[in-house]
């Protein structure tokens, strides 16, 4: 067997000689990308270009090469084995080989063959199905380019009008936004929009109240059978947003859509934090390896979580969590070894996991201020923990039913039916 060099885009490649014919695009490499790829990288989605088509691949093939070999994309942070988790993109090291290769090749296109089919994606821009619910909301957001750290609250006019149970919901930016990722929350009863709307101050809501978790690609939010998250009368809906930079103010629109619930409801969808505070979170200049633990009890009863969700800013590096147990046994079930505040994403389980009550959660991040950080704003400067993304957090969000929790209760369109 002999080694042959090729040459492609100015990368040098070792390209085995074998009687094995080489990787095709519609053979081998379109499966790869249609299944982890084109939730973004396809025509009116988010991403910058579309992944659908030999034609549409071709040209950018020394860019994929490049965010292949150095795992930057797919973008999926959490480790675990395959299967753990649902909508795991992550490529396989044989997957990224068969990449490299193929582009060594000079990116044969080969046929349309048995191993193509067409990639199962979204027939409409709602993924599941007409939502019971849209409200939307257009704003002028200033976007210059010197203001790279842009959060602001939005808020919905819709108003719930009895206690509701929902079962999904589902962001949509409009086209062309700007917006990178965002929170979607429910604010009490009651609540006053603030004049100033930025994430400063007492207008943040409370983390029992948050809904879901946007970014690019990532599937709505879902309840298990026979759970749902309620909503009590005369809430409303608003979401906290991270808007990209560009180069200049921007008609932003955004769209949230709401599916009630129908059927069984036996337990309610929760959301639970783990949090740093503030006063905790102290990291000095130039630091590469700050390190900040956090150790609280989840709850006294047993719980089912369903994801994770990790939550750290610019100087966030890596991320993990321990369950300890009553009886001394140990697991660490959510871990991102390479964070990255700009692809902040919530991990489905495939299956729930059950935490016994009483367990401990310690949850454990690492801090980079150092200049070798290319996300770092300053490394010259102490940072503190607080709301600004030039500030530092440290969270975790879990959504978690109650398994001994038995409802009973019959709804249609989000409203229990008198029994």
């Amino acid at each position: 067997m002999a080694r042959v060099f090729s040459t492609f885009a100015g990368f040098m490649f070792f390209v085995l000689e074998t009687s094995a014919a080489p990787p095709t695009f519609h053979e081998d490499i379109l499966p790869i990308f249609q299944r982890s790829c084109q939730t973004c990288h396809r025509p009116d989605s988010v991403a910058p270009m579309s992944l659908t088509t030999y034609k549409e691949v071709r040209p950018w093939a020394k860019s994929i090469l490049l965010k292949v070999l150095d795992r930057s994309m797919p973008p999926f942070g959490a480790e675990a084995p395959k299967g753990f988790y649902l909508y795991d993109t992550r490529l396989s090291q044989e997957e990224i080989d068969l990449i490299v290769e193929w582009i060594g090749n000079k990116c044969p296109q080969g046929k349309f063959g048995v191993k193509t089919k067409e990639p199962d994606l979204p027939k409409s821009q709602w993924d599941l199905g007409e939502p019971d619910i849209v409200t939307h909301i257009l704003k002028n957001v200033n976007l210059t380019n010197d203001n790279a750290n842009v959060w602001r609250f939005v808020f919905f006019d819709y108003v719930f009008e009895r206690d509701t149970w929902i079962e999904a919901v589902q962001v949509l930016p409009d086209a062309g936004s700007a917006i990178h990722h965002l929170n979607t929350f429910y604010m009490d009863p009651g609540f006053q929009v603030p004049e100033e709307l930025e994430i400063l101050g007492n207008a943040h809501p409370k983390q029992s109240n948050g809904l879901s978790l946007w970014t690019a690609g990532r599937p709505p939010l879902r309840c298990p059978d026979e759970t749902a998250m309620l909503i009590p009368a005369g809430a409303r809906i608003g979401a906290n947003v991270h808007f990209a930079p560009t180069a200049d103010s921007s008609e932003e629109g955004l769209s949230i859509a709401i599916y009630l619930k129908n059927g069984t409801v036996n337990s309610r969808f929760r959301r639970y934090a783990i949090n740093a505070p503030y006063d905790t979170i102290r990291i000095p200049p130039g630091e590469s390896e700050h390190t900040v633990t956090r150790t609280m009890a989840l709850s006294r009863k047993d719980l089912l979580v369903h994801d994770f969700t990790g939550h750290m800013h610019y100087r966030g590096k890596s991320l993990h969590v321990e369950f300890e147990t009553p009886t001394g046994e140990k697991s660490v079930p959510f871990s991102i070894p390479r964070f990255d505040f700009y692809w902040q994403q919530t991990y489905e389980l495939s299956k729930s996991l059950l935490v016994q009550g009483g367990t401990k959660a310690t949850m454990t991040g690492v801090f980079d201020n150092s200049s070798s950080n290319d996300a770092n704003p300053d490394s010259g400067r102490w940072v503190e923990g607080g709301v600004r993304s030039v500030d530092e957090m440290l969270q975790v969000y879990l959504n978690c039913t109650d398994p001994a929790e038995h409802l009973g209760l019959t709804v249609k369109n989000g409203l229990v039916i008198e029994q």
